[in-house]
């Protein structure tokens, strides 16, 4: 590129040579003026060098900045012009030589050059032919540089060109679009034009025929003969209803912030300020909102999916918005449509269809976003069942909507099973690039091939695809996860626990798991293995085994011997729970030898759960007694491993009220498991925990409707026997179960309790009276004599549970968590800070709960009668009174103090909280 100031600067010294050279041919031709027709040439010629000057003095400055390659040219004719220049100055000054500056020396220097003018002929022919050999050089560049000028501004004003024509089509397409919306919205305006302008006629109607309706209703309130009046006191007794004081405490708290909210949701409603287009802070309009609080009502109505009902329901509502003009079809600030409400949340994905379908019949310009590849934010860890897993075959059933919504062509391709097309999508190597994408639901194309042998097949002999082998969704599952839940959907046998014959339900699975996937257990393995096909549990299993035994011959090979030792590590041992110390360990060896050298690879990781406290077993999480027994037929087994906590102490027993939980705890029964252990600075063992699972369970048993556990159930009866006969006493400072209360018998009656039966403050609500029948039920049956019980013990482990409750004392936090996690709380200074504190803040309240048991037993001990009998009578009774106690009529000071701190206490003038007499029957009592 030509530098501009080597080109000023060459230029400048050029035009300083030919003004001179200029001045110098004026001078000589003025001398010799007389002889007009020898000079006429040379005169010419001399006006044009004077003119090219000129041009290149006024251009000089430009032609570096703008126009390089004239530059360039400009750079060369200088030198070119700048040699015939110097000839030019030498001719001149041998025709113009003189001596001296004096008047009389001018004179005679002029009268010199007439008189040698014969002689210097000759010397002016070379000068007029040096003349034009300048003249010639300097036009030429300077035609060039024209040239190169004209070219720019052609270009230049292509480039305008081609601007103002993109302009001109976007501003087409928005004039386009702006009209489309006016026609649509046109009819809508002229609807709603006519509705207010009929709207006072309508009210006055409406009025007159409601004033007129008045005398008939009180009429056929009259008439009727067994028509009673309400007394004072039943009046009261409504008004005192509809007032609210039979609410919980909380509620009425409440009540002033919703009556606040009510009256400005009205006032705005009616004060015809509202419109169609309204949107929240995140640019939701109407129909965003009520779609989303319609989807979130129906996410369980699973009748209303399957009849129709709720998606006819939909439609309507959405139907009437766009009427009304609710730009139904546009997008919030974050670029999400009613189609993302749809698609986001996979138990959502039954009304995509519908959705797109009224989408783009009644907005034919409605584009959905993009949003196939874009990440929800949203994680879930439930989706085990398949009857909600084939949801996701909507992508598969309607490819239009799948396009419309961004999937890449690849992602389309493996869900229309369209072989061709993605052999030649593979083949472009810019599609491999989409291979590591993910959809919305985090899934990776090995996700969504899952259903389809021949692509997984194909997908699997690229090597780009190996590096999301293991990689989980959004649900917290890896490929082999989707696989095996598609199993059970393809299978040909007519359950899961039945062998199937001439089926390909598990080809996918065998795919993966021969790409050497890893073989995990964790979060969600019991749900997976349960609904997947048996043939799939099978290979399961057996590449399970595979696993274990490859991580074992690389820990002897690698490990030091102490570490083996440690672990019980040797040839014939399968870990299982030591598993994941042993990848630990392996992975500190590849960190300073290298992966290569130690053998490790992903496929050998043996829990999905990064997070967890401690070592898991595959059995740490209940199974069905099917799939358990099959692991036991390919060596897989519980047992108490060295250089880990015991097994039962990592073992989560959620007690979720299903016999398929109480059958597998059992089951661990059966099995040599050490139960006499005691764990950490808390002496807890595993039946204390098998206590507060079967407490749970009766709790949950009976909550779902299956009423009292059968006492026929054998596997009840043992885990009941075992528990009630346990001595082992455990040092837990969470109330329930501390001091004398620390035996599992008392963990079994705590586990009663659960979070859906809550007492509303001091209430004795319902759910209070289920829980004491469902403790005076368990009381009947461990009092039988065959059980062998002090019956001083267990009723004053009832007592304590139920009264503890009532007062509403906190339970630590942990209280309940395997011993194992217990352990790790326990030795956090940040938990004990928190359970010390929760001590100290309830400690007026356990005191209380000490002088109420004291005067129970008490009572107790005076009365001929059973426990359960004792619990409905005299301790709900008791209850009640102290009830009564608790929420008395507060101080005026006190109601005063808690008014300035923003709490409401009543609207009555009486700040009484006092509970209404009917939370507890009489008839309960008796």
């Amino acid at each position: 590129m030509a530098d501009p100031l080597s080109i000023s600067s060459g230029v400048a010294g050029l035009i300083s040579l030919g003004l001179t050279l200029c001045n110098g041919l004026q001078t000589y031709f003025s001398a010799i003026k007389d002889r007009d027709k020898d000079i006429e040439i040379a005169t010419r010629d001399l006006n044009l060098l004077r003119y090219n000057t000129k041009i290149l003095e006024s251009s000089a400055s430009k032609v570096g900045n703008y126009y390089s390659l004239a530059g360039n040219g400009v750079n060369m004719g200088l030198k070119n012009c700048e040699s015939q220049l110097k000839t030019l100055e030498i001719l001149i000054e041998e025709l113009t030589s003189a001596e001296g500056s004096s008047g009389a020396q001018q004179k005679w220097r002029k009268q010199k050059m007439l008189i040698r003018y014969p002689f210097d002929q000759k010397k002016l022919a070379q000068l007029q032919d040096q003349l034009s050999k300048a003249n010639h050089t300097l036009s030429t560049f300077i035609q060039t540089f024209n040239l190169e000028v004209n070219i720019g501004m052609h270009n230049s004003l292509q480039i305008m060109d081609k601007d103002m024509r993109k302009n001109d089509t976007a501003m087409i397409d928005l004039l386009s679009s702006i009209s489309t919306r006016l026609n649509v919205i046109g009819p809508t305006v002229q609807r709603t034009e006519m509705e207010i302008a009929t709207l006072p006629i309508r009210v006055r109607d409406q009025t007159m025929a409601t004033n007129n309706s008045h005398p008939v209703l009180n009429g056929a309130v009259l008439d009727d003969p067994n028509a009673q009046p309400i007394s004072t006191i039943d009046q009261h007794q409504c008004n005192s209803l509809s007032e609210g004081d039979l609410q919980p405490r909380y509620l009425r708290n409440s009540n002033a912030e919703h009556r606040l909210y009510s009256n400005l949701t009205i006032t705005e409603c009616t004060s015809g300020n509202a419109s169609p287009f309204d949107v929240d802070q995140d640019g939701n309009n109407i129909a965003h909102m009520c779609l989303e609080r319609y989807i979130t009502r129906l996410t369980d109505a699973e009748d209303l999916q399957s009849s129709g009902k709720a998606i006819e329901a939909m439609s309507r509502l959405l139907s009437y918005m766009f009427d009304i003009g609710v730009p139904v079809t546009r997008s919030n600030f974050y670029g999400s449509t009613i189609l993302n409400l749809a698609a986001e949340r996979y138990m959502n994905l039954w009304m995509l269809p519908k959705l797109y379908e009224l989408a783009t019949a009644r907005d034919p310009a409605f584009c959905s976003s993009e949003f196939a590849h874009r990440r929800t934010g949203f994680r879930f860890w439930s989706l085990f069942v398949e009857n909600e897993y084939d949801r996701f075959n909507v992508w598969c059933e309607y490819p239009e909507i799948s396009e419309a919504v961004g999937f890449q062509p690849i992602f389309l391709a493996v869900m229309q099973k369209d072989l061709l097309q993605l052999e030649d999508l593979l083949k472009d190597s810019n599609s491999l690039e989409d291979i590591l994408q993910k959809d919305l639901h985090e899934r990776n194309i090995l996700h969504v091939s899952c259903h389809w042998a021949a692509g997984l097949r194909l997908l699997l002999e690229y090597k780009a695809v190996y590096s999301v082998l293991n990689a989980t969704s959004a649900f917290g599952l890896s490929p082999l996860d989707h696989a095996l839940l598609y199993s059970k959907m393809y299978c040909n046998a007519p359950d899961q626990w039945t062998l199937c014959y001439n089926c390909s339900c598990f080809a996918t699975v065998k795919l993966l798991l021969e790409a050497d996937c890893s073989v995990t257990v964790g979060w969600g393995r019991p749900q997976i293995l349960k609904a997947c096909s048996l043939r799939a549990r099978m290979l399961f299993f057996e590449h399970l085994k595979n696993r274990r035994e490859r991580l074992r011959r690389s820990s002897l090979a690698n490990l030091p011997a102490a570490v083996l030792t440690r672990y019980g590590i040797t040839i014939k041992s399968l870990p299982d729970a030591t598993a994941m110390v042993l990848w630990d360990e392996l992975h500190k060896r590849a960190n300073d030898l290298g992966q290569r050298a130690v053998g490790l690879t992903d496929s050998l990781r043996p829990h999905s759960n990064v997070n967890s406290l401690s070592p898991e077993s595959f059995f740490s999480q209940p199974h069905r007694i099917e799939v358990v027994e099959l692991a036991l037929s390919y060596g897989i087994q519980p047992e108490d491993e060295c250089g880990v906590d015991p097994f039962m102490s990592r073992m989560m027993l959620f007690g979720n009220g299903t016999l398929e939980d109480l059958y597998y705890a059992a089951w661990l029964l059966q099995h040599d498991l050490e139960f006499d252990f005691t764990i950490g600075p808390f002496r807890l063992s595993a039946i204390h925990g098998y206590g507060k699972f079967l407490g749970r369970w009766i709790q949950n048993f009976y909550i779902r409707g299956g009423g009292f556990p059968a006492t026929s159930l054998c596997e009840f009866n043992n885990l009941l026997s075992i528990i009630c006969h346990s001595e082992g006493q455990s040092n837990l400072p969470c109330p329930c179960t501390s001091g004398t209360f620390n035996r599992p018998l008392s963990y079994l009656m705590s586990g009663l309790e659960s979070p859906s039966m809550f007492w509303d403050g001091w209430y004795v609500d319902p759910n209070t009276r289920g829980n004491v029948r469902l403790m005076a039920w368990l009381v009947d049956l461990i009092e039988d004599p065959t059980y062998c019980l002090d019956v001083t013990y267990v009723a004053r482990c009832a007592i304590h549970i139920l009264t503890m409750k009532f007062l509403d004392i906190r339970h630590l936090p942990g209280c309940g968590s395997p011993t194992t996690e217990i352990k790790v709380m326990a030795a956090d200074p940040e938990w004990q800070e928190e359970w010390a504190e929760i001590l100290d803040e309830d400690r007026l309240l356990l005191s209380r709960l000490h002088d109420l048991e004291e005067e129970f037993w008490k009572e107790f001990e005076q009365q001929d009668v059973s426990i359960a009998s004792f619990l409905q009578g005299h301790w709900l009774r008791r209850m009640k009174e102290v009830g009564d106690e608790l929420d008395n009529a507060i101080s005026d000071d006190h109601a005063s103090d808690l008014r300035e701190i923003g709490v409401v206490l009543g609207e009555d003038e009486d700040v009484s909280l006092k509970p209404d007499s009917d939370k507890l029957h009489m008839t309960d009592i008796d």
